[in-house]
């Protein structure tokens, strides 16, 4: 017996020349993908699994560059942007420091270079110490991810 709950497929055709897929749910809706949109449709889903795997490794990349600097960071913020995602590094200290903003831009460098990171659109950007309010302005509203610094004899 067929579980009723799962959908239901079968190949239609969609005009004279093309072939398509009229999917039935459950529900009683139907949609029809052509050959195109559904090839479109798996490769989009191959791709997010990858999108997923690239991401834990930009992940544990960064979290091993934060915590070789650890010591120059107040926080970190991730976060989604248009195009991709946005690291953003508050310094401790408000002098600009040529070696840590080398660091930076060596990570975005090999981000970049780096064909394992091939859907992901990375960007950087390296803040002075700054009220939260200032860097909210830069962060904005799709932070996911954050992460403070902060020595326990000032909390």
């Amino acid at each position: 017996m067929t579980d009723p709950s799962r959908q239901a497929w079968s190949q239609t055709n969609l005009g004279d020349e093309a072939n398509g897929y009229l999917f039935t749910f459950a529900s009683g809706d139907r949609i029809v993908l052509s050959d195109e949109d559904l090839q479109g449709a798996c490769r989009f889903a191959d791709r997010r699994r990858e999108f997923r795997g690239q991401f834990r490794e930009l992940f544990e990349k960064i979290d091993h560059w934060v915590n070789a600097n650890l010591e120059k960071i107040d926080r970190v913020h991730l976060s989604f942007a248009p195009k991709g995602i946005d690291l953003t590094v508050v310094r401790k200290g408000l002098a600009f420091d040529r070696e840590f903003n080398r660091s930076l831009t060596r990570l975005d460098i090999e981000v970049a270079r780096d064909e394992r990171f091939n859907l992901i659109d990375f960007h950087v950007m390296v803040l002075p110490f700054s009220a939260e309010s200032t860097v909210r302005s830069f962060v904005g509203p799709d932070e996911f991810m954050r992460r403070d610094n902060q020595d326990p004899a000032d909390a």
